[in-house]
């Protein structure tokens, strides 16, 4: 199985895939079936209407690069009967982006993990879709109240296709207030002495094989309170087999 961790595939504000980093390039290559079957498995399976956007999203900016498919189906609420279905007869399988709680709340109901076991095409994950792709999942509040609510859970089993925790759209968090705290130097660096993370700009993503992982573009490791440059943009970084 190939697996593509994403910040933001997309050229914001486009429905245009972002060629950055060769993203564009590893994709045409890896689905190289005619006619693939597509599914995209949301972050919100109870807004149906914005389900059926972002699949369009996904279906137009892979269109638009020269692949083409024979069905793009999506997977929310409405039919989350049809998983087993639905998984084992897709070639590509697309995790949206949004509330990492809510998807994979979501996930867990469908049991996605278990689904995916033997899935052998290609995953691309979208922000919280790349996050719920970890083996375990560790997610800082992001919706107002989050982080007033003392009940806030922000662990959880993820469907075992990476051993990273990323943070999407690194760019945003050093300007990204919650609650009046300062995401970044509030709320997730004082995590960070438990847990270890992957700050990945939209542009930016992780690729793997199943036997190896490798950050394509600019990347930042956040541990011990401190940031660091991973890997500058355009250049690929061979992670440490965990």
């Amino acid at each position: 199985m190939i697996a593509f961790l994403t910040s933001n595939p997309f050229i914001e504000g486009t429905e245009s895939l972002n060629p950055k980093n060769r993203l564009v390039d590893e994709l045409l290559f890896n689905i190289k079936k005619r006619n693939a079957r597509g599914l995209f498995i949301t972050a919100a399976p109870d807004e149906h209407d914005f389900s059926v956007a972002c699949r369009d999203s996904i279906y137009k900016g892979l269109k638009e690069i020269g692949l083409e498919f024979s069905c793009f189906h999506l997977l929310d609420g409405q039919n989350a009967e049809k998983t087993q279905e639905l998984t084992s007869n897709s070639d590509v399988i697309v995790l949206g982006g949004g509330h990492v709680p809510t998807q994979n709340k979501f996930f867990q109901k469908i049991h996605l993990r278990k689904r995916l076991q033997n899935f052998k095409g290609v995953l691309l994950g979208i922000s919280a879709g790349s996050m719920n792709m970890a083996e375990n999942v560790f997610v800082h509040p992001e919706l107002p109240g989050e982080t007033l609510d003392p009940h806030f859970k922000g662990e959880f089993q993820g469907l075992g296709f990476s051993s990273r925790n990323i943070l999407p759209h690194w760019h945003k968090l050093p300007y990204d207030i919650l609650d009046g705290k300062r995401m970044l130097q509030d709320i997730i660096l004082p995590t960070t002495s438990d847990h270890v993370f992957y700050g990945l700009p939209d542009g930016s993503y992780i690729f793997s094989n199943g036997e190896r992982e490798e950050i394509r573009g600019e990347s930042y490791l956040i541990s011990n309170y401190q940031i660091r440059l991973l890997c500058p943009d355009g250049a690929t970084l061979v992670l440490q087999v965990n």
